[in-house]
């Protein structure tokens, strides 16, 4: 696999603003290397340079862990970690509107029983 912490370091290095830039979907650099697959390599870089990014959704209302959970890219240590390194976003998914997958669950859950 490709080395990505030099380029990423490039990367940061020219435009540390980049990390806060969300696009169109309403996520940040995080949430996009989480579901590609590619945050385990750079995930002590991404959270340190920019922790901010642990407790911001999505507009679709999902958290980077979240993402990583459902990902077939990512993998469980992602999401351990995610979680590990900002528990209080578990917190946070509760004071927000509910998600997609809370939605979900909340109309099939007489499918579920």
């Amino acid at each position: 696999m490709f080395d990505l912490k030099p380029m990423y370091q490039i990367l940061h290095d020219a435009y540390p603003e980049a990390l806060s830039t969300i696009d169109h979907k309403g996520r940040l650099p995080l949430h996009c290397a989480v579901e590609s697959g590619m945050f385990d390599e750079l995930d002590e870089r991404i959270i340190r340079d920019y922790p901010a990014a642990l407790e911001v959704c999505d507009n679709e209302g999902w958290f980077p862990f979240q993402i990583a959970a459902l990902s077939s890219s990512a993998s469980l240590d992602s999401v351990y970690n995610l979680l590990r390194d900002d528990p209080r976003v578990l917190r946070l998914q509760q004071t927000t509107t509910p998600t997609q997958f809370h939605a979900t669950v909340d109309t099939h859950t007489e499918e579920i029983s």
